[in-house]
């Protein structure tokens, strides 16, 4: 168990490793990271693990700088550009976000970035009315 979450601790150290100056992940600084553990000489099933914890944050960090817009209707490409610049401003990491029409938000919008979801919609409204009830 020890050791397990050593190499979990070990793997959260290689993503920070591996992002740049701008905070985004730096597909040159990955393959270094990769290089530098193929040449480790460390036991494969050791290798593994740590590659797994490794490649899940990884994912994570990637999670963090695309999000989805979603919209009743469609939304103007400047306002898309412009809630991702926001966004990339607030969360001190570039954004890149994608626009998809919701017909089941009614009227209003929905953010998801990472793990983080902000919904401003009459359906969420609703939905909270109908709870409290």
């Amino acid at each position: 168990m020890k050791r397990k979450k050593a190499l979990v601790l070990e793997a959260k150290k290689l993503v920070r490793l591996s992002l740049d100056t701008a905070g985004g992940l730096s597909g040159e600084r990955v393959q270094a990271i990769l290089e530098t553990l193929k040449a480790s000489g460390r036991p494969i099933h050791q290798l593994r693990l740590l590659l797994k914890a490794y490649q899940r944050f990884v994912q994570v960090e990637l999670g963090r700088g695309q999000g989805l817009l979603e919209c009743a209707g469609t939304l103007q490409p400047e306002v898309v550009a412009a809630l991702a610049q926001h966004l990339s401003i607030a969360t001190k990491r570039p954004v890149s976000l994608e626009a998809r029409e919701n017909s089941s938000l009614i009227a209003g919008v929905r953010v998801t970035l990472g793990d983080h979801v902000w919904e401003s919609s009459i359906s969420s409204r609703l939905a909270t009315l109908s709870s409290a009830l």
